[in-house]
């Protein structure tokens, strides 16, 4: 046993001597480094350890006897060298990203006076409301009552039921216009969804006309009856 931990402290030692110093070609932990103390002279609090103490303190003074604060709480870190981050490997990553969410993103960008419309028409500046919008959006922004209902109802509640096609029809369809936009898109989610369901790997000779037919009925919300579809087939008669 003690000839094996011999051994394994060879190796060890062997190691250890071994591992170049000079990990990167700009930073050498093996140099002497020329560490500021101004920190340490002119604004650390004073520090008297006990030598003899057998546990190390909580906020990590005392620590290392010959300089007590180093370690210790809100005190600074001493970089041995100067930073090395491998910024390259994920430079193109990020910037790629960013790039496709501004493309996925653009159609929100283009769009965002009709948003503004929607959802903040009493605080949006009449100069960045389409023309054929200004004349409503005016006379919304001086309606105290609409005005006070938008303040208190929900802003679906509010463009369907406060802007009415008459006085605001410009406004109103702008309004429904983007309160579908999620609408459809869930919509189509959902629609993948089942035809993932649908069109799965046991049942690849399914043709297009049977999975649209498959889609609309797993999509649809009308409820079918059954008992009236049944009776209009004809059962097969035993021979």
């Amino acid at each position: 046993m003690n000839n094996s931990l011999i051994l394994v402290f060879l190796v060890a030692l062997f190691w250890c001597s071994s591992i170049q110093t000079d990990i990167y070609p700009e930073v050498n932990l093996a140099k002497n480094v020329e560490i500021s103390d101004t920190y340490y002279k002119n604004c650390a609090p004073s520090v008297t350890c006990n030598s003899t103490s057998k546990y190390r303190t909580i906020d990590g003074t005392c620590n290392n006897l010959e300089n007590p604060l180093w370690g210790s709480t809100n005190t600074p870190y001493i970089r041995l060298g100067p930073a090395y981050y491998d910024d390259e490997k994920y430079a193109e990553a990020i910037s790629d990203l960013k790039h496709q969410f501004k493309l996925r993103f653009s159609d929100f960008k283009a769009n965002e006076t009709y948003f503004n419309l929607f959802s903040i028409p009493f605080s949006l500046p009449v100069e960045d409301v389409p023309e054929n919008m200004q004349i409503e959006i005016i006379d919304l922004q001086n309606n105290k009552v609409l005005k006070e209902k938008y303040n208190y109802v929900e802003l679906s509640i509010f463009s369907s039921k406060y802007i009415n096609t008459e006085t605001y029809p410009n406004l109103r369809n702008n309004a429904l216009r983007m309160m579908s936009l999620f609408g459809s898109t869930y919509t189509c989610e959902h629609i993948f969804s089942r035809m993932k369901i649908v069109k799965s790997k046991n049942r690849v000779r399914l043709t297009d006309s049977h999975l649209e037919s498959s889609l609309r009925i797993a999509s649809s919300q009308i409820q079918p009856n059954i008992n009236k579809l049944v009776s209009e087939k004809q059962c097969q008669l035993s021979h």
